[in-house]
């Protein structure tokens, strides 16, 4: 057997590994955060990119929006965790953008 044909993540034991190291840097990036006492007072997010990713995963739209929505609530649960409670979250489909940029807000009201 060629390993070099076998992609990184389809190897034994690489998403066990892949959720150690992911779950270390993240306790480690948290305690970095709260060690360092300036925090945020306010967090915005801009959605973008679900279905660019969905696209690339081979995805249907909506799988790539579902996705997208469970890493908002990990994001989320993350801010709540170093004491941040303030957030806004901003999502736009490209054909609302389009029309913004072509001057037509139709419904969408002004930007």
């Amino acid at each position: 057997m060629d390993w070099s044909d076998i992609p990184v993540e389809k190897l034994p034991g690489m998403r066990k590994l892949h959720s150690l190291v992911s779950e270390y840097y993240e306790n480690r990036l948290l305690n970095r955060v709260k060690n360092r006492g300036h925090l945020p007072e306010h967090i915005g997010i801009i959605l973008d990119g679900n279905r660019r990713f969905a696209e690339r995963e081979d995805l249907s739209k909506d799988g790539g929006h579902t996705l997208g929505a469970r890493k908002l609530e990990d994001v989320l649960d993350w801010a709540r965790e170093i004491g941040n409670s303030i957030h806004d979250c901003l999502r736009f489909l490209q054909r609302e953008l389009s029309e913004v940029f072509s001057g037509n807000t139709g419904s969408y009201g002004p930007v």
